[in-house]
């Protein structure tokens, strides 16, 4: 749950565009038993792009009736080092040893609007793993 002021302070319709929720969330996508030979992968997402910046996730409402999803946000994918991995494009290589890897990642709101809204802000991404 993000605050609208996360985004444009005490005053609405006054978000800047481009602007990340301070903490984003983070998840791992854990490979296990690599052999010998995978020494790295990428990982692409993809997902329904926003509407405003197609290299983000468009938010939704989760299914809830009678709830209209936030708007003048989308979800912005990241590495570990916080650089943005646009759908579609493939991350950084992450460096693989023999046996289980936990490769970090992390989501955040970002403001794609001057003019954002509160509600459920939801997504889903699917990934693919290209060993390298």
């Amino acid at each position: 749950k993000v605050s609208r002021t996360a985004f444009d302070g005490a005053t609405a319709g006054t978000a800047t565009v481009g602007k990340k929720a301070p903490t984003p969330a983070k998840f791992n996508i854990d490979l296990l038993g690599c052999g010998a030979t995978a020494k790295g992968a990428t990982v692409t997402f993809s997902g329904t792009a926003d509407l405003d910046d197609a290299t983000n996730l468009r938010v939704a409402n989760a299914g809830q009736v009678g709830v209209g999803a936030a708007s003048g946000v989308a979800i912005e994918l990241g590495d570990s080092a916080a650089t943005k991995i646009p759908l579609g494009s493939p991350s950084g290589v992450y460096t693989l040893g023999l046996g289980d890897n936990s490769l970090k990642f992390q989501a955040a709101y970002v403001a794609t609007k001057t003019a954002v809204t509160v509600g459920p802000a939801n997504s889903v991404a699917q990934f693919t793993v290209a060993y390298k």
